[in-house]
């Protein structure tokens, strides 16, 4: 056989699956290029070898045509463009450097992210992007752009090997002698590093070793690569990192200082995105989170998230949520205070029993602020009032506690909430609330202190006992509700129902989502 031959039966090995629909073969008149609007015309009509754009894929002109052509071939993949790109690699083709990240891995095992193999096509292509960079040299060549252009088309299209090249390369740390463009490097590698974890790709012992040692750099262009790679990284790799966990704490607190969130929000704000995923909080917690002189928004937001995260966190920012002005949150604020009430979902149900009165805080200085003048104030402390709801209907079991949620006695009319926001919410009511169990003390108006039913959990729990007999009316009629909503005629309230259905293993479901498919 043939090495073309060769090639061809292993292609045929490895479902490539059909690519991106067509979207149409419309070009916009707007184009004014003729060559950008030949490109645009094949990679509408996802056809690699369509003639106009091999006529300009062939030109001797190295002008913006050619570049758009690679581009285009590259967004629609498959063999042609990956052989395509390996041959401008081969060449050293500048030009295909920034095509090569728009290509697409095929899958080869389910449920594992994209990875090329050793010895096949794509395995071939991510080697001579590899072949490429150690031949570069920032500082010699350019000021590092084709390393980075490289790094980047690694990191979209790499696998593990790419994993254990990123732990060699990131090990030989620049020191403060090295010249701007072997720092700017490092970094690039630290955040390729960063976004194949964000593809699924899993850390090994020496990038863990690179990333914990980034942490701890004095240049902040490199401290931020390594923030940012950990903030990608710690969910894929929460296994790999687990052991090093109280390292990692001592090594992301100085970035999230009321001083250093003051100096450098970007860093405070990975460095708080990290501790959220880890579900690590430092003690104290800063100050200045939830206070009257805060961080910026932006810091904020990722801080009340980690503080979600934990236990004692969620103790903390109830509290200080309640002792806030409703005025506080006026302005790119409130962003704050729904993504600390929206972090407190998963965990909420198990806080102790002072939770609920904490909740009754929040819901006092939440009620002032829909009284407000301010009319984005006021829409917000509604959303966050349907938030807090949400929260005390997991805790009572009362899943229609979340209807209405946006009206106060006295206060102002707004203009509607989104149907598909609320409809959310009526879903996590009705998949995370307790079934009230007639628990002593507990009354209608009361926010419930139901210990937590996990045979009565809406999810992955039969409905039917072994006697053919219903085990919780309540759970019934919670899956009737979401039966009811999947049936709505407005998507924006079916849609959130059909996908909870999903999960759910009852046999009243299956008619609704085979009449949904």
């Amino acid at each position: 056989m043939n090495p073309r031959a060769q090639d061809q039966a292993q292609e045929q090995s490895v479902d490539e699956g059909p690519g991106l629909p067509a979207w149409g073969r419309q070009v916009p008149a707007t184009v004014p290029e003729q060559e950008l609007a030949w490109a645009l015309a094949a990679e509408l009509e996802r056809a690699p070898l369509n003639a106009r754009l091999q006529e300009l894929l062939e030109s001797e002109r190295a002008g913006a045509g050619r570049a758009r052509a690679l581009w285009s071939l590259a967004r629609i993949g498959g063999p042609v463009a990956r052989d395509r790109l390996l041959a401008e690699l081969d060449r050293e083709a500048p030009l295909a450097l920034a095509a090569s990240a728009l290509l697409e891995v095929p899958v080869f095992e389910a449920g594992s992210p994209p990875e090329p193999m050793p010895g096949d096509p794509w395995g071939q292509l991510e080697d001579a992007l590899w072949t490429r960079l150690a031949l570069s040299e920032p500082g010699r060549d350019d000021d590092g752009t084709t390393a980075r252009a490289l790094l980047l088309a690694i990191a979209r299209l790499g696998g593990t090997r790419s994993i254990e090249r990123l732990g060699v390369e990131l090990a030989d740390q620049p020191g403060p002698d090295h010249p701007a463009p072997v720092v700017a490097r490092w970094s690039a590698a630290m955040e390729a590093l960063g976004m194949m974890c964000a593809r699924g790709m899993i850390l090994d012992e020496g990038t863990v070793a690179a990333l914990g040692q980034g942490l701890e750099r004095d240049d902040l262009d490199a401290a931020h690569a390594a923030l940012y790679a950990l903030s990608r990284c710690a969910r894929s790799s929460g296994e790999e990192l687990a052991e090093g966990r109280e390292e990692l704490l001592r090594r992301l607190a100085p970035f999230i200082t009321d001083r250093a969130a003051q100096e450098h929000p970007g860093h405070a704000m990975l460095a708080w995105r990290a501790l959220a995923i880890l579900g690590e909080l430092p003690e104290p917690i800063p100050a200045a989170i939830l206070s009257a002189a805060p961080p910026e928004w932006t810091v904020e937001v990722e801080a009340v998230r980690a503080m979600g995260s934990t236990a004692a966190g969620r103790t903390e920012l109830r509290k200080r949520l309640a002792a806030l002005s409703p005025q506080a949150f006026a302005g790119a604020r409130q962003h704050v205070l729904l993504s600390g009430l929206h972090g407190m979902r998963s965990g909420i149900a198990a806080d102790p029993r002072a939770a609920d009165a904490e909740l009754v805080g929040v819901g006092a200085m939440l009620s002032a602020a829909r009284r407000s003048e301010d009319a984005r104030l006021r829409r917000a402390a509604a959303m966050g009032l349907c938030e807090l709801r949400l929260l005390q209907a997991i805790r009572s079991g009362e899943a229609d506690g979340v209807h209405g949620c946006e009206q106060v006695a006295g206060a102002p009319t707004i203009d509607p909430l989104p149907v598909g926001w609320l409809a959310e919410l009526e879903v996590e009511a009705l998949l995370r609330a307790t079934p009230t169990t007639g628990a002593e003390g507990r009354t209608k108006d009361n926010l419930g202190t139901a210990p937590i039913d996990e045979e009565a959990a809406l999810f992955g729990e039969n409905d039917e006992g072994a006697g053919g007999a219903a085990v919780d009316p309540a759970r019934r009629a919670r899956i009737m509700s979401l039966l009811a909503m999947a049936r709505d005629t407005n998507p924006a309230r079916a849609t959130p129902a059909l996908a909870a259905l999903a999960e759910v293993d009852d046999p009243a479901v299956l008619p609704v989502l085979r009449a949904a498919l």
